[in-house]
């Protein structure tokens, strides 16, 4: 006889029991993957998006109220022409929030000092750091 026939009702519950748990857990581990996926791929997205608007700070801009003021920044540095002086700062960036980038800026002796960038079309803004602080406007 089949052993199938020869399982009671208690038998039949459990063994149900069982495969309908392991159907759940396979949906749950389908379901995390699916999350994990989606996840990743928000991450990468926000990361190169970030990087797009980092980028996008690289450039020539005059001052804003003084055209005779003059900011270049390149990958590593920015540097701000006052006309007989040049001030240049190494910088790193720290945290990208939409068109907002808080960069490190460090002088020649090795103070470094936060400051916020805001850019918005052509114009940057720059707070918090004395030596570019400032509405600058790009050339």
């Amino acid at each position: 006889m089949d052993r199938k026939l020869m399982l009671n009702d208690s038998e039949w519950q459990s063994r149900r029991s069982a495969a309908v748990m392991h159907g759940v857990k396979v949906k749950k581990r389908r379901s995390i993957t699916s999350a994990l996926a989606l996840v990743c791929f928000l991450l990468a997205f926000t990361t190169v998006s970030c990087q797009r608007t980092a980028r996008g700070i690289i450039g020539e801009y005059t001052g804003e109220s003084d055209q005779t003021l003059s900011l270049r920044i390149t990958g590593d540095i920015m540097q701000v022409n006052t006309g007989p002086l040049t001030l240049t700062f190494k910088y790193s960036i720290e945290k990208v929030e939409g068109n907002k980038i808080t960069a490190l800026l460090d002088d020649s002796v090795g103070h470094k000092e936060p400051a916020i960038l805001t850019l918005e079309g052509n114009q940057l803004t720059i707070t918090g750091h004395g030596g570019v602080a400032g509405h600058w406007k790009r050339k």
